[in-house]
């Protein structure tokens, strides 16, 4: 499988929309019945299996506890569709990344300090704070 992007595949993700097709077809289901079972209306249903709506959180535990899957499964086809969709977007190849300022996250992450077991956060002095001297804690309004 080829790779344009770094953990993306080189060709477009499913839309949830025709999974779910597919199965209501499996099912012998209306979208018109699977709507109404599920709580929804039948355009709803039928502009996500088209493709024109995205799939909400919502829907997706719908849909999720109507035939199956998780929620999580459903909202990850969604996103893997939309995030293939948003990296091939007309003027984003225009935007390029700043160097010397990588995002907190991925400093955290580099640095192993990120989500490690047991680690406490530092606080940080917002604007009006400061820390007291000798000490970390911090005193609100000290200048």
């Amino acid at each position: 499988m080829a790779n344009d992007k770094v953990g993306r595949p080189g060709f477009r993700p499913l839309h949830p929309g025709t999974v779910l097709r597919h199965d209501l077809e499996a099912l012998g289901m209306s979208q018109e019945a699977f709507a109404e079972h599920i709580g929804v209306t039948r355009q709803t249903v039928n502009a996500i299996i088209a493709g024109r709506s995205s799939l909400t959180a919502e829907t997706a535990a719908k849909v999720a506890r109507a035939i199956g899957g998780s929620t999580q499964f459903w909202m990850n086809m969604q996103t893997a569709h939309d995030a293939w969709d948003a990296e091939r977007r007309p003027g984003l190849s225009r935007i390029k990344r700043i160097k010397a300022a990588p995002s907190v996250f991925a400093k955290s992450a580099l640095s192993g300090q990120f989500a490690k077991p047991g680690a406490s956060l530092r606080k940080v002095a917002l604007p009006g704070e400061q820390r007291a001297a000798g000490r970390g804690s911090l005193k609100p309004g000290a200048r």
